[in-house]
């Protein structure tokens, strides 16, 4: 997970000024870097990795084998790199980005949850704009400088929230199944909140909260953070008319 970091140091000697590496957070590496002009040398990273632009307007080359691709990336752009592409990189402007570097396992594992095919073939992605990617991002980022108060089970909420969107954006040939439209009921919020307030001393996953509600892990983060959004507007726990607590 620190293939980034290596390139990094050893082209132009930066480290990250901000990192999830002692954070405890299982299958992403969050790392923010504020970076002076560079030329990355062609490389192949095995994970699936988002760079985020924070600050700073400049034009950024990519290279692929004898291919130059040129856009301009803004504060808001994104590039999205699928594990197995080779290519180089190079600006010439201070930037500041956002590094997120997601393991191949958790992927897999968030398809076969929310996909019918599981292995997906992810489209490389230069200097786009999308505003989802960019605020998950910036909500890890917040965790991060606020001290990780969440622990893990934050981390992984956003970050399978993030892949599911990557997969339905920027995957080709995927088949979504139908994801469970309402929020969480009061006894499933019930069930979570008494837990938390049971093991709250104790590191908690987003899976054994899935199973203490009967609930695939994917579908429970997006119910879940329906919820903190209701919440947000109202106060008071949202539901949907007719749901069930293990309705899926």
């Amino acid at each position: 997970m620190h293939k980034i970091s290596e390139i990094l140091n050893n082209t132009v000697g930066a480290r990250p000024f901000l990192s999830s590496a002692l954070a405890g957070w299982e299958g992403i590496l969050l790392e923010e870097y504020h970076l002076a002009a560079c030329n990355l040398g062609e490389y192949e990273t095995p994970y699936f990795r988002l760079t985020l632009q924070l600050s700073g307007a400049l034009p950024i080359e990519f290279r692929q084998g004898d291919q130059l691709y040129k856009t301009c990336m803004s504060p808001g752009s994104i590039c999205f790199t699928p594990r197995g592409v080779r290519h180089g990189v190079s600006w010439q402007k201070y930037r500041e980005v956002l590094h997120i570097t997601l393991a191949p396992s958790l992927v897999t594992e968030v398809l076969s949850d929310y996909l019918v095919r599981p292995q997906a073939n992810f489209i490389i992605q230069k200097g786009i704009k999308d505003e989802q990617v960019f605020h998950l991002g910036l909500a890890l980022r917040s965790e991060l400088q606020a001290g990780n108060p969440s622990g893990p089970l934050y981390a992984d909420l956003i970050s399978r929230a993030l892949i599911a969107h990557l997969a339905t954006r920027y995957a080709a040939h995927t088949t979504a199944t139908q994801l469970h439209q309402g929020g969480l009921t009061r006894r499933t919020l019930r069930q979570i909140t008494d837990y938390f307030q049971t093991y709250l001393a104790e590191p908690i996953t987003l899976r054994q909260l899935a199973e203490l509600v009967q609930l695939n892990p994917y579908h429970l983060a997006r119910a879940f953070n329906r919820c903190r959004i209701h919440w947000a507007h109202s106060s008071k726990p949202c539901s949907k008319a007719g749901s069930s607590g293990n309705a899926e």
